[in-house]
């Protein structure tokens, strides 16, 4: 018979190995530690709700989905993920400020960007804190001396005076023996104000231009029957406008202006849903420019970004500032590629994306007329070719009226600049 001592011995011993084993397999093992996620931060200031939102909403749209598309079917840059880190700035020149500085905390290594309203209010920081920016702000003194912030596009000047340049050699063609008569009607603000100034100062040069009226207006302002109407008095041939491109045309209608008279608006108010859906059938009576190919024409990039916004929205946004956003994005993206190649990842920097961004020349990113930073020293343009176009109500998209213009590269309009 086994005694009562020894099956109390070998309970024991069993409870105490059974204490053992938790501390044996607790015991530290060999294992590779967890890589480190690369990832490019790239901050970004849209008005999302504020004034510029018609316009801006597209813009961003556009460069969100040029970076889910490259982190999704690219990989990202080099194996490395694009985060992009937005705040709404309210179309608030101190939001954006404030927006500026809590995303460079985050350590962003460059920004995209949209007006010229908060371009000008973190105009001064970019610069001290080496922070490439890309936007469609189409300001001149955005760039004037050339420093951190890159046009993802013309300037608007540039964009200004080729597209009066164009609708006067329109206007030589009918004979008349009499100036052409120009209007002008802007947002007073930066960037309308950069838009008309210059092509004011420019046609009061040219011979056969007889500049009628200049009307400004807040860029707030939810109707411009007021304007119109006086502009309307002053009988011209041609009015140029910057802002509010929907009401514009919407207005025009209301006051009686006469079909026969041109209304040319710049593409950042012009060429966006918001216009088209606030205008109606009355957005045919503007023309306006496109720096990117048409939604309607058969182009590879058309096709592929409307699978794209199919896929990631479930619905198309056809607005020429979409491509806008595209483009910006992809110039950004490139520049990060070709500084990482220069200086590998970990000594990826805003002075290495500048210096990289300045040194891409006919970058063919799909858009339309390649583009890039090397024409000249200095420059800061990506592209000063556009189109005129025209809504087709059938078709439900702008169709070009002109073939590829280039503009005047920014140095030799300087004398325009007040």
């Amino acid at each position: 018979m086994i005694s009562k001592r020894l099956i109390k011995s070998g309970l024991l011993l069993v409870v105490a190995l059974l204490v053992a084993l938790p501390i044996i397999g607790c015991g530290p093992e060999e294992t590779a530690p967890l890589p480190v996620e690369k990832a490019i931060k790239i901050g970004s200031l849209p008005d999302l709700t504020g004034y510029y939102s018609g316009s801006v909403s597209d813009i961003y749209r556009g460069m969100s989905d040029y970076i889910r598309w490259i982190n999704e079917a690219k990989d990202g840059i080099d194996g490395a993920k694009v985060k992009f880190l937005w705040g709404d700035i309210r179309a608030d020149a101190a939001i954006a400020i404030t927006t500026y500085k809590r995303l460079k905390e985050k350590e962003v290594v460059a920004f995209l960007t949209y007006t010229s309203l908060e371009n000008t209010a973190i105009r001064a920081f970019i610069g001290p804190d080496k922070m490439p920016t890309v936007g469609t702000g189409a300001s001149p003194s955005l760039s004037s001396p050339p420093g951190y912030y890159f046009h993802g596009y013309g300037t608007t000047p540039q964009i200004s005076i080729l597209t009066t340049e164009w609708y006067y050699s329109q206007f030589k063609k009918k004979g008349l023996d009499r100036p052409m008569r120009l209007a002008t009607l802007g947002w007073s603000n930066v960037f309308g104000k950069e838009g008309l100034e210059p092509v004011i100062n420019w046609a009061k040069g040219q011979e056969g231009i007889e500049i009628v009226s200049t009307v400004w207006t807040s860029p707030s302002a939810l109707d411009f029957t007021t304007e119109l109407l006086v502009t309307k008095d002053k009988t011209p041939d041609l009015i140029w406008g910057v802002g509010g491109a929907g009401l514009a045309a919407r207005d025009a209608a209301k006051v009686g202006l006469s079909r026969d008279v041109t209304m040319i608006w710049e593409s950042g108010t012009g060429a966006t849903k918001a216009a088209v859906d606030l205008a109606g059938p009355e957005i045919t009576r503007l023309t306006t420019n496109y720096m990117f190919w048409s939604w309607g024409e058969d182009k590879p990039l058309i096709t592929q970004i409307k699978d794209l916004q199919m896929q990631y929205h479930g619905d198309i946004v056809e607005s020429d500032v979409y491509l806008a956003g595209w483009n910006c994005a992809s110039l950004i993206c490139e520049a990060a590629g070709i500084a990482i190649n220069r200086v590998g990842y970990e000594n990826l920097t805003g002075e290495a994306i500048k210096e990289a961004l300045e040194s891409i020349n006919d970058f063919d990113n799909g858009t339309g007329m390649p583009v890039g930073f090397a024409d000249y020293p200095g420059d800061r343009t990506a592209c000063e070719d556009l189109r005129m176009v025209r809504y087709d109500l059938e078709k439900s998209y702008w169709t070009p009226l002109s073939d590829w213009l280039h503009g005047t590269p920014i140095p030799e309009l300087e004398p325009y600049f007040e």
